[in-house]
This record gives C-alpha cells, sequence and structure tokens, in this order.
C-alpha cells in the first residue's frame, strides 16, 4: 500500500526575490511527490497566489534565531509543530520541507526506504548537528514527537535550536528516529546528477547550475537579494 502523506512548510519573506523563489519552490514540491496535500503556514499575513497549495495565514510573527526570537519558540518551531499536527488530524504522515530547501528524484520513495519501521527521519550535514530543512514523522509518532520537540528548551537560548533539539530527539529514541544518507542541505558542493538529493540556502549560481541540468526552470537570471526565508 502507497503511503499517504502531506507536505507542510512554513513562508516569510523579507524580499521579493523570496517570493520569486517560492514558485520554484511549488514547481520542485509537485514535480517530485505526490501528496495527499501541501499545506502553508505563513506568518506577518503574508500570501502567494497558488492554487495548488492550501495556505493558512497569520498575523504573528514569533521571529527567528538570527533576527531575534521574541517567545519561548520562533516562528519556524510553531509553524513546523502546527503543520505536524494538521497532519496527523488529516490521517497523513507529515513530510516538512523548508521554505528554501528543493528535491530532487524520488526523494519521498527513498525516505520511507531508509525510515523502514522507524517513525522519524531527517538528514545530516556538516555544518549542523542536523539538518531538519526536509524530514519526515510517521502518522502514529506525530503526537510524541511534537510533546518531545516542546517539551525542551526555550529556543531564546542559543544552545536550544531546531536543530539541537532535533538531535535530542534522535539521541532520545535512537531506535525509532534515524537519519538519511542522501542529499547535501547546507553543504556544498552537490552534484546535480545525483538520482535523489536536497539543497538548501541555494545561490542565483546554483540556481542556474539546477536549470542547467534540467531540473528547475525559469525565465533570465534570478533576483538579486537571496532566497533564504532569514537574512545571511
Amino acid at each position: 500500500m502507497s503511503n499517504r502523506y502531506l507536505i507542510g512548510s512554513g513562508f516569510f519573506a523579507r524580499r521579493e526575490s523570496q517570493k520569486w523563489f517560492y514558485h520554484i519552490w511549488e514547481d520542485n514540491t509537485f514535480n517530485t511527490t505526490s501528496p495527499a496535500k501541501v499545506l502553508v503556514l505563513s506568518a506577518a499575513g503574508q500570501k502567494l497566489d497558488s492554487s495548488r497549495v492550501q495556505w493558512t495565514v497569520l498575523n504573528g510573527d514569533l521571529g527567528h534565531v538570527v533576527s531575534g526570537v521574541k517567545a519561548a519558540w520562533s516562528g519556524w518551531s510553531i509553524s513546523m509543530c502546527t503543520l505536524a499536527l494538521m497532519a496527523y488530524a488529516e490521517e497523513c504522515d507529515f513530510i516538512f520541507k523548508e521554505q528554501d530547501a528543493l528535491c530532487f528524484g524520488p526523494w519521498v520513495n527513498q525516505m520511507y526506504a531508509e525510515l523502514g519501521t522507524a517513525s522519524m527521519i531527517c538528514g545530516r550535514n556538516r555544518s549542523m548537528v542536523v539538518a531538519n530543512s526536509v524530514f519526515l514523522v510517521r502518522h502514529d509518532w506525530i503526537p510524541m514527537f511534537v510533546s518531545t520537540y516542546l517539551g525542551m528548551g526555550d529556543e531564546r537560548d542559543p544552545k536550544d535550536l531546531g536543530e539541537q533539539k532535533m538531535f535530542k530527539m534522535i539521541c532520545k529514541f535512537p531506535k525509532i528516529c534515524k537519519f538519511y544518507n542522501f542529499g547535501y542541505d547546507r553543504d556544498r558542493p552537490f552534484n546535480p546528477k545525483d538520482a535523489v538529493f536536497n539543497v538548501q540556502q541555494l545561490t542565483s549560481g546554483e540556481l542556474i547550475l539546477l536549470r542547467d541540468h534540467g531540473l528547475i526552470s525559469f525565465e533570465g537570471d534570478p533576483p538579486e537579494g537571496g532566497f533564504t526565508s532569514f537574512p545571511k
């Protein structure tokens, strides 16, 4: 039986270039997956036109670790946990795909294959203890995932960022939380000829490289300003 999953992502844009990139993200999502639904939870009242994605728009903005977290949990964490619970209510597994992450090849099938009978799987990279821009949580474990995550420390403390919390979760549940073995996340260089891979925080030159390999499409040159959801 095929796996039924929901893809969720947050959205916040400080620059027009991020709004431009969203449409590449959306095309990439639908070109490489077959989700039951795609949800975007947006902060600060922002919404883009899309007939394929269900948007939930919030006026609040809890902040980011780079720009400043306003409360015990950042906007990223609360968006992610909210989306996970929405997937649970939808009777789906939960796949998080961050707004500045692209994935190629049969990446969902690869995550399920490597997940096996475990409950959660995420990536890794050299710069952070965990790569949490793309991960999967099985439906029946979503409540435990969310309650464990929210039960950890205050994110205004730099020792309790989202990546650290995900790593603590893997250490706490080593038999059911795993790392997948593909992709790059923030690591560089990456090989666009890989059968399955994911990348995050792309530059204009890297977007052109992906286009030259037929993996994404856009006209002209990428706009200036950057494509990540926070300033570098």
